[in-house]
């Protein structure tokens, strides 16, 4: 049974994390903070749910609304706004929205309304997601692409630096990652480099952000191996924390 999917369209980047964070390994995700390319995902990575802030730049919620509407298996729809107006009620009916959330809300509430939701209006059900589940889904709205030996390498590395994060990443987790996965150190470190390159080349900026310290420019510079391992470890370990 695959993970469900889950896109999620608002503006605040914290917003987005701190959901991200709440839902944990239950979904596989996509964010982004634009109405345009909420509809390029809409399309292209087909969410089973849909959690939309209305007030989006360039098109609006309501054109990904009017677009989620017609797709041939619609997502389970959930909106927040700061202004519950009678406009919002009507384009909430005409577009059957499943559920409605005036900002500001609380996280919690939210990421439990998104489970009892697509569990079909039943009592929510909170499995707990493995560690294995919160590094791929991690690695996926990053942007990298599933499958493929490099991808294997990043999401091993990524979950054996997690068990030590205070372990040198070339004189020990390269060669332990060579010897599980029956190929050598220096193909390991390159497949790691290369599948990062890959990923941070076509990279979501906004996404990017959530994870990663931009220059004084506002880009974010690629990573090195270490740099990335560390960096999405100490987010991964964050929120363990805090979340229990």
């Amino acid at each position: 049974m695959r993970t469900l999917r889950l896109l999620i369209a608002d503006t605040s980047l914290d917003f987005c994390k701190a959901l991200a964070d709440a839902l944990g390994g239950a979904f596989e995700l996509r964010i982004c903070h634009d109405g345009d390319r909420a509809l390029e995902l809409l399309e292209s990575f087909q969410p089973d749910a849909l959690l939309l802030d209305l007030v989006l730049p360039w098109r609006d919620g309501v054109c990904v609304l009017k677009a989620a509407a017609a797709m041939e298996k619609r997502p389970v729809c959930v909106i927040t706004t700061g202004l519950v107006s009678p406009y919002v009620q009507m384009v909430a009916r005409t577009y059957a929205v499943d559920y409605l959330m005036q900002k500001p809300c609380n996280i919690t509430a939210l990421a439990e309304r998104i489970f009892d939701l697509v569990n079909g209006g039943e009592a929510a059900i909170f499995s707990c997601p493995t560690p294995g589940n919160r590094v791929r889904n991690l690695l996926l709205n990053l942007g990298f692409a599933a499958g493929g030996r490099r991808f294997l390498c990043v999401e091993e590395a990524l979950a054996c630096f997690l068990e030590d994060t205070g372990q040198s990443v070339t004189k020990e987790l390269y060669p332990t990652l060579a010897k599980r996965l029956g190929i050598s150190a220096q193909a390991v470190e390159k497949a790691i480099r290369t599948e990062i390159h890959k990923a941070w080349s076509c990279r979501n900026e906004s996404v990017w952000r959530m994870y990663f310290r931009w220059d004084c420019c506002g880009g974010i510079p690629r990573p090195t191996n270490s740099a990335f391992l560390s960096g999405l470890a100490a987010h991964l370990q964050e929120r363990a924390t805090r979340t229990g």
